[in-house]
């Protein structure tokens, strides 16, 4: 195992803590790395800036608990490096450990990331715990994409569709694409949501019916150029709209049951609120969503 000096530009780096969960995100990056072609980086956040697997003795620490941080670094490491390799041979993986927390040291990783993956929970997490605090610091502050995984360890891609969030804004173009490329990854169709469900448009109220419909067209044509362009990128990707007056927690949790990711672009419209890093259904669906999510900032991928 190396350690992390000198990373490629296009690498998928996923944190590790010696969970299960961690050990299923893992496995899931190397999937995609696999598929990517992108070298895979298994990264482990040592809270110690004094310590690293290589380091000297944290001053004042008493030399079994550093060699008990070192060994539970070594075992996190390659408790998530021996499936990647069983499952996905011809992957280059690089292992290590970064001196800092974790949500800092992985969002630091995203800057020249092409993907960060984490698990939902970690190491001591209460079991009533939906997502911990990593994972949201993480999901909030990384350049990159970053997806959250949920679960134990992945299926093998499926025809589950992947799922993504629009909102017609700006940004609702390029984390279409985002979806499709992922999609079109795993060979499985996309579905393209989009809510209507607030008579908001910004800061302005729609105030009757025939305002409201024209900025339903709106959203609806800016909807169907995105899908235009995902198709000319990806033409044998199937792609389905599905777009609704309901409630976008309510609808994309209900899809989310089937689907294998969800996608959604941060901050923007429903989806996300201006100047925020995570918008109100990006959170709900972190903490809600069965599957993996993916949070696309500003809807760039």
């Amino acid at each position: 195992m190396n350690e992390m000096d000198e990373m490629d530009e296009r690498r998928v780096v996923v944190g590790v803590d010696g969970s299960p969960t961690a050990q299923g995100a893992a496995l899931w990056a190397g999937l995609v790395a696999d598929r990517t072609r992108c070298p895979l980086w298994i990264v482990h956040a040592c809270t110690d800036e004094f310590s690293s697997m290589a380091g000297s003795v944290v001053p004042g620490e008493h030399p079994f608990s550093t060699r008990m941080r070192r060994r539970h670094a070594r075992d996190a490491l390659q408790d998530a490096l021996d499936p990647v390799r069983q499952h996905f041979p011809n992957v280059s993986v690089h292992c290590g450990t970064v001196p800092g927390p974790p949500g800092p040291v992985l969002a630091a990783a995203g800057a020249e990331a092409a993907l960060v993956v984490v698990g939902a929970v970690g190491v001591g997490a209460a079991h009533t715990l939906s997502i911990g605090s990593t994972a949201i610091e993480v999901a909030q502050n990384t350049p990159c994409p970053v997806v959250v995984w949920r679960g134990g360890s992945p299926p093998p891609p499926n025809r589950a569709p992947v799922l993504v969030g629009v909102d017609g804004s700006d940004t609702s173009e390029q984390t279409l694409l985002t979806a499709a490329e992922f999609a079109d990854l795993f060979g499985a169709p996309l579905l393209a949501v989009q809510s209507c469900s607030s008579a908001h448009v910004g800061e302005v109220t729609v105030p009757d019916l025939a305002d409201w419909n024209n900025h339903e067209k709106v959203k609806r044509d800016r909807l169907n150029l995105a899908v235009d362009a995902a198709a000319v990128r990806f033409p044998a990707l199937s792609i389905r709209t599905l777009i609704t007056m309901n409630d976008p927690h309510r609808v994309l949790l209900e899809r989310a049951v089937s689907a294998q990711l969800v996608v959604l672009g941060s901050p923007g419209g429903p989806w996300g609120s201006s100047g925020a890093a995570l918008g109100p259904v990006s959170r709900h669906l972190l903490l809600h969503n069965p599957c993996p999510t993916m949070i696309c900032h500003n809807g760039t991928g």
